[in-house]
């Protein structure tokens, strides 16, 4: 109540002196009255004022919306408080009730289970282009934990990559990430061989002894065992394949896993025969043609190299590691 009288007063006391002591002045006294009462007059409207602006935040200031307004009422008389008066309704206006900010709508229903999206994974070449290229550790950190998204032959030279990071936190979690993977395989190829012990009519189970290969194979892949610890894995892996294959001969899958074995085992020979007998039986080309194209390379033949790359799928010749040996081989 105070504020709007101060305000109506000031008004009132602007009005006499810019209506009725502006236009008959005649004489100093009459001057310094006029301005007598326009001080005090702007003094009343200033402080009216202040108490209509609208609550301090970021975007108003009071006191500098305050020193703005005093000076244009007193360097304006009668115009400038009412160009103030107006200012004031303007930004004072409560927004229309029925113009809501916001709609309020019911939540949606959750799945039960989080779905995993191809579309939304990491790209293994990204991933690689942070650890390689950012000098921010944080977004390394980020990179390496991304890692968890990806099949394991795709994460495998991603956490190597970590492991020579500059960055303790980086490497050690890297490392952590290699040695859970580790123990993962070795619980199941425990859990294999129990199965195994338990049933011994699935002895000869294809599906079986070439998930015990894949996971020997994926051992050694790793890198943590000495030359003689892998050398013994993969022996071990050949004797299931080979098991497997007297009563499962036309079964492709494991003929591409001897293929692998042999490979590392460095017996060039015995597995192209194992890829091509693979080939034959339907095995995927997209898994099957980048060892082929090894095997030519180890022999020499490296005319056969870009023909046999040349099958790999189209989107996948893309993608790293492929586009840069594609790239290569052109």
């Amino acid at each position: 109540m105070g504020s709007v009288l101060a305000l109506a007063l000031g008004l009132t006391l602007e009005g006499i002196a810019a209506l009725w002591l502006l236009p008959n002045m005649q004489s100093g006294h009459d001057f310094a009255l006029m301005m007598c009462i326009h001080l005090t007059a702007s003094g009343l409207i200033t402080v009216g004022y202040q108490k209509f602006l609208p609550p301090h935040n970021k975007f108003c200031n009071r006191d500098i919306v305050l020193a703005y307004s005093a000076i244009m009422i007193l360097c304006l008389p009668l115009f400038g408080a009412i160009a103030m008066l107006a200012v004031l309704a303007t930004v004072s206006r409560k927004p229309n009730a029925s113009q809501k900010a916001w709609q309020l709508t019911e939540l949606p229903d959750l799945p039960p289970r989080a779905k995993n999206s191809k579309s939304e994974r990491y790209g293994e070449a990204a991933l690689m282009g942070i650890l390689t290229h950012s000098r921010n550790p944080e977004k390394r950190l980020r990179a390496v934990l991304a890692t968890r998204q990806l099949e394991p032959r795709m994460a495998l030279p991603l956490l190597r990559r970590a492991l020579k990071d500059p960055s303790e936190d980086v490497r050690l979690l890297a490392f952590s990430q290699l040695d859970s993977k580790q123990e993962s395989l070795n619980q199941q190829i425990k859990d294999l061989l129990a199965e195994m012990d338990d049933s011994p009519d699935i002895l000869y189970d294809p599906n079986t002894l070439t998930a015990m290969a894949s996971r020997f194979w994926e051992l050694v892949y790793l890198g943590y065992n000495n030359t003689q610890g892998d050398l013994s894995l993969l022996d071990r892996a050949r004797e299931h394949l080979l098991r497997a294959l007297e009563h499962n001969p036309d079964y492709a899958e494991l003929h591409f896993q001897l293929g692998r074995i042999q490979l590392k085992l460095g017996n060039l020979e015995q597995a192209q025969n194992a890829f091509l007998t693979a080939r034959t039986g339907g095995f995927s080309k997209d898994e099957l043609m980048p060892y082929l194209a090894e095997c030519a390379f180890l022999a020499g033949r490296y005319h056969d190299i870009k023909p046999l790359l040349s099958e790999i799928d189209y989107k996948r010749r893309k993608r790293e590691p492929f586009k840069a040996l594609v790239a290569q081989w052109a």
